[in-house]
């Protein structure tokens, strides 16, 4: 990994409080071996702990986040823009949580950096600074020697795929978000970070069931005739257990053994993003099992299962429903009229 810059910040609120105040570095913290691995810490943790994927809201041409990433990543790319995008941005989202009852402060992290090849900028929020052992030297915030990340103190973040954002080719969403904080990102945070939208539960389960039947069975799966109702009927139980939400990254260790193949594979190969938690679509699911279709008054809900027993079958333009009870039903019906 190559950390090109990094600058922290303060932000001093309590919860029912409008009062914010804050401490703001005026310099970037020296780049060492021991910030490269705190970064390298981060960016393991960000990818583990994604909530949602976003673009930026290019229509908010003075939002401080967009406007200022923009500007450095187009145009200037140098030490006093990175400074000058992080004091602006914090004096946004100053004026922000001022009117939110409940929000808190915190230590705001902005780091610029190369990872795979990959360039990233990440805005990373910890409640407690012990987490990363952040030390104040009378003007600016630097790091000390840490051990490990706890992932439980980041309470907030963004990070933003520079490559994808600056090639107009390329329709992937750019924006990763955290938030720990509920079903729903903060409001607040997505103003300030100016996201354009968040990725629906139906298109969420749309998208993991698509990236499901693509991949398909693993190679030494025991009875690949069964893995579509048995990833069905392990999502309807982990659902039902978890209020409604799939994990698709327990979801993936489960059935490839690694917990980021799906989501990998989905960005990989097929140019999407699945965000990692969400409120399985109950409709959406049902399509990992089970065929619709209507047509000239004529429709039709087919399990998958009777296309392989070979009781329902397609040919030379033909649907053939072998099945004696549904035969009788309709028999039955005409007749009475």
């Amino acid at each position: 990994m190559q950390v090109k810059r990094l600058i922290i910040h303060e932000l001093i609120k309590e919860a029912q409080s409008d009062d914010v105040q804050y401490k703001s570095s005026s310099n970037l913290v020296a780049i060492n071996d021991g910030i490269t691995k705190l970064a390298e810490n981060i960016h393991v943790s960000f990818e583990q702990s994604i909530t949602k994927y976003s673009k930026f809201d290019t229509s908010k041409t003075t939002n401080a986040v967009y406007r200022n990433i923009d500007k450095y990543l187009k145009t200037d790319d140098t030490d006093e823009q990175f400074i000058t995008f992080s004091k602006t941005s914090l004096g946004d989202l100053t004026t922000l949580i001022k009117r939110e009852p409940f929000a808190t402060g915190g230590f705001y992290l902005f780091i610029d950096y190369i990872e795979n090849g990959f360039n990233f900028i990440s805005i990373i929020i910890v409640r407690n600074k012990d987490a990363f052992n952040i030390q104040w030297n009378g003007a600016d915030f630097n790091v000390g020697e840490t051990e490990n990340i706890n992932i439980e103190k980041l309470a907030m973040g963004f990070r933003i795929n520079c490559g994808l954002y600056l090639d107009d080719d390329d329709s992937r969403n750019y924006l990763a978000l955290i938030s720990h904080q509920g079903d729903v990102l903060s409001r607040y945070f997505t103003t300030w970070v100016n996201a354009a939208y968040i990725i629906d539960n139906r298109t969420n389960t749309r998208q993991l069931i698509g990236v499901i039947k693509e991949i398909g069975a693993p190679v030494d799966y025991d009875s690949p005739d069964d893995f579509e109702r048995n990833v069905y009927e392990w999502i309807d139980a982990y659902k039902k257990a978890n209020k409604n939400a799939i994990n698709v990254d327990a979801l993936s260790d489960a059935f490839y053994g690694s917990r980021t193949y799906i989501r990998d594979y989905a960005q990989d190969n097929l140019g999407k993003e699945i965000d990692p938690i969400f409120k399985v679509s109950a409709d959406e699911l049902k399509k990992l099992i089970r065929f619709k279709a209507t047509a000239k008054g004529i429709s039709v809900s087919i399990d998958i299962e009777r296309f392989r027993k070979e009781e329902v079958v397609l040919s030379e333009g033909m649907l053939i429903i072998k099945d004696e009870g549904i035969y009788n039903e309709l028999l039955r019906q005409r007749n009475e009229q």
